[in-house]
C-alpha cells in the first residue's frame, strides 16, 4: 500500500502521487482534466484536416503519444496482471481445499473446475454494477504493488530508465513529424511559400555542398530527373537542421515567415524544457548541467544531480507536443491551402 502522507491517483492507467490534501487532489484532478480536454481536442482537430498528407502525419503523431503512454504504463499494467494471476491462484487452492482434492489427479480436476466455475459465476455477478470501472479497480490494484516495489532501486532505477526513454521518444515524435511536415508542405506549396524558402535558402552559406546560394549542381538534380516540381522540399533538406528547437524555428520561418501561429508555438515553453531534457538525458546520462538549468530557469544548485522526471510529467509533455502538433499542422494547412503566405496567418 502506498505510504499514508501520500495519494495515488489512476490516470489514464498511470501512476501519479501527489501530497495528501484535499486542496492539492482537486488541484490535481484540474490538471487531469485540462489534459484530457487538450488531447481530445486535438486529435478530433487532427482528424478533421482536409488535406490527407498532413492528417497521416496527425494520425501517426497520435498513434507515437498513445504508444508512449502504453510504455510508460508497462509496469502498472505487469503488476495488475499479477495482481489478478494471484487471485486465479488463491481460487485454485480455494478450490482444492473445499473439494477435498489437494493434489488433483484426472479423475478429481472435474471437482476442481466445478468449484472454480461457481466462483467465477458468483465474481462476475459482483463485479456486474460496476463492469465500466473494473479495469480502473484492476489497475489500481496494480498500481498499489507497484508503489511498494518502488520502495526498492531494483525497481526504481529502471522505471527511472524507462521514462527517461519515453521522454526522448516524445521528442523524437515531434521532431520526425515537423521535419516531414516542413517537406510535405513544400513539396506541394504555391509559388510565393516556393519564392520565401528559395530566397532563405539563397542567403545561406552553409549545409550541402549540393546546393549552394541559387546555385544546384547538375549531379544532384539528376537524382529527380533534373525536375523539382513537387519535390523541392525534398531538395532542400539538407540545407536545414531538423534535430534541434532552433533548427526548426529557422525551417520553418524561411517558409512561413508570417506565421504567428507557428513562430508562437516553436517558442513555447514547452518545447523548450522537452529539448533541454532530451538533451540532458542523450547528451549528459541525465545529470543536470548548466545549460539546462539557464534554459529551464532552474537553480544552478541542482547541477550534477539525476533528472527527476514522473509519468505525470511525461504525460502532460506528451498530450501538450500533439497540442503543439495539431496547431502547427493546422497554421500550414490554412497556408499550403490558400497557395499564399503574403498575409497574417492566424
Amino acid at each position: 500500500m502506498p505510504k499514508k502522507d501520500k495519494i495515488s491517483t489512476i490516470y489514464n492507467g498511470s501512476i501519479y502521487t501527489i501530497a495528501d490534501g484535499k486542496d492539492n487532489e482537486s488541484a490535481f484532478n484540474k490538471r487531469k482534466d485540462a489534459i484530457q480536454a487538450m488531447e481530445a481536442k486535438a486529435k478530433n482537430e487532427i482528424e478533421a484536416l482536409k488535406i490527407k498528407a498532413f492528417k497521416d502525419l496527425g494520425k501517426r503523431c497520435i498513434k507515437n503519444v498513445d504508444m508512449i503512454e502504453t510504455l510508460t504504463v508497462l509496469p502498472i499494467t505487469i503488476c495488475a496482471f499479477d495482481a489478478t494471476e494471484m487471485k486465479k491462484l488463491v481460487w485454485e487452492i480455494k478450490a482444492r481445499i473445499k473439494s477435498g482434492v489437494l493434489s488433483p489427479n484426472e479423475a478429481d480436476k472435474n471437482k476442481v473446475e466445478k468449484y472454480l466455475e461457481e466462483k467465477q459465476r458468483l465474481f462476475q455477478s459482483e463485479i456486474e454494477p460496476i463492469r465500466e470501472d473494473i479495469i480502473t479497480q484492476v489497475m489500481k490494484e496494480g498500481e498499489y504493488r507497484f508503489v511498494h516495489l518502488m520502495q526498492s532501486e531494483f525497481v526504481s532505477r529502471p522505471y527511472k530508465v524507462l521514462l527517461y526513454s519515453g521522454l526522448v521518444w516524445v521528442w523524437c515524435n515531434f521532431e520526425v513529424i515537423m521535419k516531414d511536415l516542413w517537406e510535405s508542405a513544400l513539396n506541394m506549396a504555391g509559388k510565393n511559400v516556393v519564392k520565401d524558402t528559395l530566397k532563405s535558402v539563397s542567403q545561406k552559406k552553409e549545409g550541402s555542398n549540393k546546393i549552394l546560394g541559387k546555385s544546384i549542381s547538375l549531379d544532384y538534380l539528376a537524382k529527380f530527373n533534373y525536375n523539382l516540381s513537387g519535390r523541392l522540399g525534398t531538395a532542400l533538406l539538407s540545407k536545414f537542421d531538423f534535430d534541434s528547437l532552433s533548427g526548426l524555428k529557422e525551417a520553418y520561418s524561411a517558409t512561413f515567415p508570417r506565421s504567428l501561429t507557428i513562430k508562437k508555438v516553436l517558442e513555447s515553453k514547452t518545447l523548450c524544457e522537452l529539448e533541454a531534457k532530451r538533451n540532458v538525458i542523450v547528451h549528459r546520462a541525465g545529470f543536470v548541467d548548466a545549460e539546462y538549468c539557464d534554459k529551464t530557469n532552474t537553480n544552478r544548485r541542482e547541477i550534477g544531480k539525476e533528472l527527476e522526471i514522473s509519468s505525470m510529467s511525461i504525460k502532460e509533455l506528451n498530450v501538450e507536443v500533439l497540442d503543439c502538433v495539431n496547431n502547427i499542422l493546422k497554421a500550414v494547412s490554412s497556408i499550403v491551402s490558400s497557395g499564399s503566405i503574403n498575409r497574417k496567418m492566424a
